[in-house]
């Protein structure tokens, strides 16, 4: 019977300790939402001491190909710069300026002052030298059929672009094909391959009036430097603002 009652006992100390543990666990972790372009963007950070050390952004209602790319790429922005001030993904301000929000407000409510990042210690890791391919569609979606009427090709392919790079730069961009509207999509190859090389980013900004396709490419681009072996996020470097 004493045997009983000690074992009783020791598993609800066990339980116990798993319920604290799921309350310890809970408390580092906080929660806000701000209204983006299609609906509600929630951020969640995950915070030990004053590191950031996991942050999810739910934002179903965004539109896939353009606030999508923020809700993809700033969680690894904020983790790597241990902040929630991280620059707005080009072409994606309503979505890139919800999560800014909510992340603020998320951080706010810890009560926890972020350290500042220390001084990178070494370089991104090297890429594999060579050319790489990335595609994504940008104005027509695959399936479309509303492009041949603005004079896109009747069955819509994915905007392809090639990538040559060397262990730590881009070397070259060039759209390789797109299906998009023709006129639209001649400033996008016009300008974004020259300022993604030049500025070695694509956090470059987006060509006005033709963001869609100016994303394909950026997202094309992100992929080809995938597959090189980056981390596109390494390559997200903010891009000084013309007063021009």
């Amino acid at each position: 019977m004493k045997k009983t009652r000690i074992l009783s006992l020791l598993l609800a100390v066990c339980m116990l300790s798993g319920v604290f543990a799921a309350f310890a666990e809970a408390g580092n972790a906080y929660t806000a939402s701000a209204k983006g372009f299609g609906g509600e963007v929630t951020v969640t950070l995950t915070i030990e001491g004053d590191r950031l050390t996991n942050v999810t952004v739910e934002g179903p209602d965004e539109t896939q190909g353009i606030g999508s790319n923020a809700v993809d790429l700033m969680p690894d922005m904020m983790l790597k710069a241990n902040s929630v001030e991280v620059d707005a993904v080009s072409g994606c301000t309503f979505t890139s300026t919800a999560i800014l929000t909510a992340a603020k407000e998320a951080l706010a409510q810890s009560g926890v002052t972020l350290a500042a990042p220390a001084e990178e210690a070494a370089a991104a890791a090297a890429m594999t030298p060579g050319t790489y391919t990335g595609e994504a569609y940008g104005k027509w979606q695959k399936g479309s059929i509303e492009g041949e009427r603005f004079g896109s090709p009747a069955i819509i392919e994915p905007t392809q672009v090639s990538v040559t790079v060397d262990e730590t730069s881009i070397l070259s961009v060039e759209v390789v094909s797109t299906s998009d509207t023709p006129g639209f999509t001649d400033p996008c190859i016009e300008r974004l391959p020259a300022a993604i090389v030049a500025n070695q980013s694509i956090a470059v900004d987006v060509v006005t009036g033709a963001t869609l396709t100016s994303r394909a490419i950026l997202n094309g681009v992100a992929q080809a430097l995938e597959a090189a072996g980056a981390d596109p996020v390494d390559f997200m470097k903010p891009v000084p603002k013309s007063d021009a």
